[in-house]
């Protein structure tokens, strides 16, 4: 469960990259990216920090 937790973690860490635009991004794509990061940043840290 907590490798599955891990992989989840770097799947949406790495959406948030590919997302980016290859051209310059607007604000709101740097947003999304910054929340994505982050929210899979947290998914991986609470992955690590249980004991399952």
């Amino acid at each position: 469960m907590k490798q599955l937790t891990i992989a989840v973690g770097v799947l949406i860490i790495t959406q948030a990259y590919f997302m980016i635009p290859a051209n310059t991004p607007d604000w709101l794509d740097w947003i999304l990216f910054v929340v994505l990061l982050v929210f899979g940043a947290y998914t991986i840290y609470d992955a690590m920090q249980s004991r399952g």
